[in-house]
C-alpha cells in the first residue's frame, strides 16, 4: 500500500475496479465526499475514516453500499449515534467502532456478528443489556475496555 504525505492533487482515474483499500484517517472531508468515494470504488475492501471530524452520521449511508466492504475503520467519528445503515454488509470481517462516543444502537449488526473477526468498541457508551446482544465466543478478536457507562 502507498501513503502520500503533504498531497495536494491526486488523480486515481482508471482505478475503479482496483482500489481495494482507502485510508483516509483524519482527513477533513465531507459526507458528500465519502458517497463520491463509494459511487466510484464500489469494490472497496477495506475503507478507514478513522477521527475525520467533518463527517455526520451520513456518511454511513454510502457506506452501507459497499457490498464487498471486510474492514470498516471509523474510530473517534463523535456523531456516529446508530450503526443501522450497515445491516447489508455481509462481508464485514472487522469493525473499529471505537471512541464513537455518541454510539446507542448497534442493532444493525446483529445479522453480521457471526462472521466478524474483529471487533474493536472501546471507549463507547454501552450497557451490559448492549453487550449480551453479542456472541462474544464468535470473535478471534474483541476488545472491550474502557466502556463508558450508560445513562
Amino acid at each position: 500500500m502507498s501513503t502520500l504525505e503533504n498531497c495536494s492533487a491526486c488523480n486515481i482515474k482508471g482505478c475503479k475496479n482496483a482500489l481495494s483499500i482507502l485510508s483516509l484517517d483524519g482527513a477533513s472531508i465531507s459526507d458528500q465526499f465519502v458517497a463520491c468515494i463509494v459511487k466510484n470504488f464500489p469494490n472497496l475492501q477495506t475503507i478507514s475514516l478513522n477521527g475525520c471530524s467533518n463527517l455526520t452520521t451520513s456518511f454511513l449511508k454510502s457506506i452501507g453500499k459497499l457490498g464487498q466492504l471486510q474492514e470498516l475503520l471509523i474510530a473517534g467519528q463523535n456523531e456516529v449515534k446508530t450503526l443501522s445503515n450497515l445491516s447489508n454488509l455481509h462481508h464485514l470481517k472487522k469493525l473499529n467502532v471505537s471512541r464513537c462516543k455518541r454510539l446507542n444502537d448497534i442493532t444493525g449488526l446483529m445479522e453480521l456478528i457471526t462472521n466478524f473477526v474483529s471487533l474493536d468498541v472501546s471507549g463507547i457508551p454501552a450497557s451490559l443489556e448492549l453487550l449480551t446482544v453479542f456472541y462474544l465466543h464468535n470473535f478471534k478478536r474483541i476488545k472491550l475496555a474502557r466502556l463508558l457507562p450508560s445513562f
